[in-house]
């Protein structure tokens, strides 16, 4: 009797060093996406909810607007008159609460 058995690894051109030329853009905003994720809920503490939508409004964003909204969460979240009142990452992206005069 023989079994197959298949595994699925994420992400395994990065675990491999091998990042298919077509892929590298894909990969890299792929990265940059969870890189933005974590770091704003380190950030604020939230919860990680709504992830298809944040994921949508970040593919939509173009290389400079992404880095604004990576560097622009912590002037974010320690400007917040009431961090009760902060905002879902998703809704942080559609906002586009990172170009917010201080």
């Amino acid at each position: 009797h023989s079994h197959t058995t298949h595994l699925r690894v994420p992400h395994y051109e990065a675990w491999t060093g091998f990042i298919k030329q077509s892929r590298k853009g894909a990969y890299s905003a792929e990265k940059e996406f969870d890189d933005f994720w974590e770091h704003y809920h380190l950030t604020t503490g939230t919860r990680k909810v709504n992830v298809g939508r944040a994921r949508r409004e970040w593919n939509r964003m173009g290389q400079e607007e992404r880095k604004q909204a990576y560097d622009y969460v912590d002037n974010y979240y320690y400007n917040l008159k009431d961090v009760r009142y902060c905002k879902q990452a998703a809704t942080y992206l559609k906002d586009k609460t990172y170009l917010d005069e201080d």
